[in-house]
């Protein structure tokens, strides 16, 4: 039997330092001074434990671009293109590279699971999922990693059948199937409302067809009058032919949704409404990094709208919320580091949505930690707080006791553990020219 004991802990609404005990990967006991054995020991010295965090959506096969193009315009439309240009010179050695730089970062930073999008398409075709299924197999050990075949270009073009990428897409779950948790697209790539419908309703009969999740970008607008398609998934989700798929326990993540940002309290109300009528549950997953970059290049100046989706209000609703990082070092986002959910947190969890109450510090942890793992359908012991029963998933944070201050000032120093095992410990070393 494996256990492990982390001692003078801080954990959020415990008073005082506790300690947490561990036994083959779960917690067990959270309390002082027992006489149980352990083979480890693990000295929080007074740190803040959290549950690990959680990428619920992140790109991992077009990080750190930037070194092989630039913006000029900074719009979406030269971000797609520029990328798509670069994605046919892609090999799988590229892919793997840099997808792994990122991994690597990621469990420095405490994240214990993550979900990336992977790009399938004739550009392409199956390199990149190639590079990433031999990602999760050779970090299996150190962090949880989902893929989600994604069509980031548009599936249907001027076919609406979409003959041409239904078929890639399939071949990708046919040749990946134990590799893939999930499928999504982005149906506002398409040029016409009937052909993102074609889009939504062709990523959900191959989801029925394999029985994976469902991730969609969308509503990554602010206009009025631009649909958002959620009435469109919702209703294919509820008919017939959906029924042995409703009945496996799946989940409906929709990125982005910047749109919702602009809405009336009413008119929000209506559309959290029209989520928890889904039979499949419904998260929807801010990307602000990207929201705010890409929002408001259309508009004249003065009154150049940004968004992002008002995760407090959503959650008020009854649904769940999550948020995350995106891209990392490309167009789409060419700023924000190697993607730290906890700066991620403080910028936009504070920041953009004024969350700056010791009750707002706690809905943005649950953020990028418990609900984070709800979005993207991982195990119900990974959505738990820290208590006994919950996936020792954990990450000590150094040098802070206090949930808000963790997300206002993120602290460097950082003890990762995955499944009860110590795998990354992060520290901070400064050499100054004085002295105290």
């Amino acid at each position: 039997m494996s256990t492990l004991l982390i001692k003078n802990a801080h954990v959020h609404n415990i008073s005082g330092e506790v300690d947490i005990y561990i036994e083959n990967g779960v917690i067990t006991k959270l309390g002082r001074a027992s006489e149980i054995e352990v083979t480890q020991v693990l000295d929080a010295e007074g740190g803040l434990v959290v549950p690990g965090f959680v990428h619920s959506h992140v790109h991992l096969d077009k990080a750190y671009l930037l070194d092989q193009c630039c913006a000029e315009t900074g719009r979406f439309e030269e971000a797609l293109k520029k990328t798509g240009e670069l994605k046919r010179q892609f090999t799988e050695e590229d892919v793997y590279r840099r997808a792994k730089r990122v991994v690597e970062h990621s469990i420095q930073f405490g994240i214990t699971a993550l979900r990336t999008h992977v790009e399938v398409d004739t550009m392409i075709g199956l390199t990149a999922i190639k590079a990433m299924s031999r990602v999760q197999q050779d970090f299996k050990k150190w962090i949880d990693i989902q893929i989600s075949v994604f069509a980031q270009e548009a599936i249907c073009g001027d076919d609406l059948e979409g003959t041409t990428m239904r078929a890639l897409l399939c071949k990708a779950m046919n040749q990946f199937g134990d590799s893939v948790h999930c499928i999504g697209s982005a149906p506002y790539v398409e040029r016409s409302s009937e052909m993102a419908i074609a889009n939504i309703n062709i990523v959900l009969d191959i989801a029925r067809h394999y029985q994976t999740d469902i991730d969609f970008h969308l509503g990554y607008h602010l206009e009025d009058g631009t649909p958002s398609y959620l009435d469109v998934i919702v209703e294919k989700i509820q008919q017939d032919t959906f029924e042995d798929y409703r009945k496996t326990p799946h989940t409906i993540a929709l990125g982005h949704m910047a749109y919702l940002s602009t809405l009336s309290e009413e008119k929000l109300k209506e559309e959290c409404q029209l989520m928890r009528q889904s039979p499949v549950p419904i998260t929807i997953i801010s990307l602000p990094l990207s929201d705010i970059y890409m929002m408001g290049r259309k508009d004249e100046l003065g009154n150049k709208m940004r968004g992002t989706a008002p995760l407090f209000d959503i959650a008020a609703q009854g649904v769940n919320v999550s948020m995350d990082v995106n891209n990392v070092q490309n167009l789409f986002q060419p700023y924000g580091g190697a993607g730290d959910p906890l700066q991620l947190a403080g910028f936009a969890g504070i920041g953009l949505l004024h969350g700056g109450s010791q009750r707002h510090a706690e809905q943005i942890m649950d953020f990028i930690t418990t609900r984070a793992a709800k979005a993207i359908n991982l195990p119900k012991a990974m959505q738990l707080p820290i208590e006994p029963g919950r996936y020792a998933d954990l990450v000590i944070l150094h040098d802070t006791t206090h949930l808000y201050d963790a997300i206002a000032n993120p602290p460097v120093p950082r003890t990762t553990i995955k499944h009860g095992r110590v795998v990354s410990r992060t520290q901070l070393t400064a050499t100054v020219a004085w002295s105290t």
